[in-house]
């Protein structure tokens, strides 16, 4: 009766532990360019997940929110000016919120 007791409760354990999800982190892509698609990808976190760009020039301001997203990647159409710095932020279903680092649109 134990070992049928231990069994189930490291089972249970098991799944609980699987149902944690990774931190949430956001890859900052290497390339930017001004008019040419940039694909933004991401690990971790709890589907689906908020994309959204941000311009850092002065203060944070939203170029882009490309909305749900169930996957680990989305595409943005790169439409800003070349020089522009930016930033990319993903939020999970749990609220988790990740960004990459900045980087300056090419020309």
């Amino acid at each position: 009766m134990f070992s049928k007791i231990t069994s189930v409760a490291l089972v249970a354990l098991s799944i609980a532990a699987s149902a944690v999800a990774a931190p949430l982190v956001v890859d900052t892509p290497i390339s930017v360019v001004s008019g040419q698609p940039t694909v933004i990808h991401w690990a971790g976190g709890i589907s689906p997940y908020i994309v959204k760009v941000f311009a850092l020039e002065t203060a944070p301001t939203l170029v882009a929110n490309l909305g749900l997203h169930a996957g680990l990647s989305a595409v943005w159409d790169t439409d800003v000016a070349p020089d522009t710095v930016v930033s990319f932020s993903i939020e999970d279903s749990a609220g988790a919120l990740a960004q990459s680092a900045e980087v300056t649109v090419q020309w």
